[in-house]
């Protein structure tokens, strides 16, 4: 490369927004995770393809932007990754816009999981005010009707559900399972609803590392939610 292209490489750079420059970063990002296992990279998510899985959960908005949509399978479990954007309109402000990173994945149990959400207890931020509101018909849940729970994960977590689910719920999420939540995904978010798992950050940017946690730890879960489920199944019948 030549002294005058380098130079205006540089001076392309300094002038790209930097919405644009992370843009790109980001995309360099999931891209090479998704070679590195073996997924496919899409970019923006087409939600109007009937082939586009939808990534769901308290966050899914008609406003919402999902980019860098990435699909594949993991540990034997279809999983899907998207960098969503939402806007919130707080009255009397300014919009405020968030970027969360989601890895959703689909269980294999035929029963649907109950709708419970994990949040750590030190974020306070407004996009995390608007999931409260949201959750209206849900109950901050104190778990330990069957078995005590660890220090580590009532300390960090508030489980969210309905107060008629939580048997089943404590069921789910076992003491074992609560301890490794609590020493290997906080602050990450978890909820659970139907056939899926959705793990996810706002961390102000998106890394490789980040990414293959978020990768990892979902499709944990959702082996060890099928395990359990499994087990109860065979106690049961």
């Amino acid at each position: 490369m030549t002294k005058h292209s380098t130079k205006t490489t540089k001076l392309l750079k300094s002038l790209a927004p930097k919405s644009m420059t992370r843009h790109y970063k980001t995309q360099k990002i999931v891209q090479s995770i998704a070679d590195e296992y073996g997924m496919v990279y899409f970019g923006r998510a087409d939600y109007q393809h009937e082939e586009t899985a939808l990534v769901r959960g308290l966050t899914a908005s008609r406003s919402n932007s999902d980019n860098h949509y990435c699909i594949g399978t993991y540990g034997g479990y279809d999983v899907v990754f998207v960098d969503r954007e939402t806007t919130q309109h707080p009255p009397h402000t300014q919009p405020v816009r968030h970027a969360l990173h989601m890895v959703q994945v689909d269980i294999k149990s035929p029963e649907g999981l109950p709708h419970i959400f994990l949040g750590p207890k030190n974020h306070n931020e407004q996009w995390y005010e608007r999931v409260f509101a949201m959750l209206a018909t849900r109950h901050s849940l104190q778990l330990g009707l069957s078995h005590a729970y660890p220090n580590q994960f009532t300390l960090n977590y508030a489980v969210y559900g309905t107060q008629t689910q939580q048997p089943y719920i404590e069921q789910l999420i076992t003491p074992d399972t609560a301890l490794t939540i609590a020493n290997h995904y906080f602050p990450l978010y978890i909820e659970l609803f139907d056939d899926h798992v959705i793990v996810y950050s706002d961390a102000p940017k998106l890394t490789a590392e980040l990414l293959e946690v978020l990768l990892k730890n979902a499709v944990w879960l959702a082996s060890t939610l099928d395990a359990t489920y499994n087990s109860l199944r065979q106690r049961i019948g």
